[in-house]
């Protein structure tokens, strides 16, 4: 896994859901290994609302993240590499487009 530069809120979100496919956890199992609800979780990975530090922080421990402050000149000479493209046959349920209807015959 790559390191990410977070600089605002939506990067946050969006490296909060990444990490979460990647480990193949279900948002409500996320979510129970603090404690924590699965609106919760949602509103993290959405960019809604504006969690606390200390849920962004048990969230990112969950995943196995760590957040790191680091100076802005030193963040604006880092080099990442590309991230490895995601696995194939993954659809993550919390994330499937549902529709109600008939059955497929």
């Amino acid at each position: 896994m790559k390191p990410d530069l977070i600089f605002s809120p939506s990067d946050l979100s969006a490296v909060l859901k990444r990490r979460r496919k990647a480990l193949r956890i279900r948002q409500e199992e996320l979510a129970g290994l603090y404690d924590l609800s699965r609106y919760t979780v949602i509103a993290a990975e959405s960019g809604e609302g504006d969690p606390k530090l200390s849920t962004v922080l048990k969230l990112a421990e969950a995943l196995g993240l760590r957040l790191v402050a680091i100076p802005g000149e030193m963040a604006d000479r880092l080099v990442l590499p590309d991230p490895p493209p995601p696995p194939p046959d993954f659809v993550d349920v919390d994330d499937a487009d549902w529709e109600i209807g008939e059955e497929a015959p």
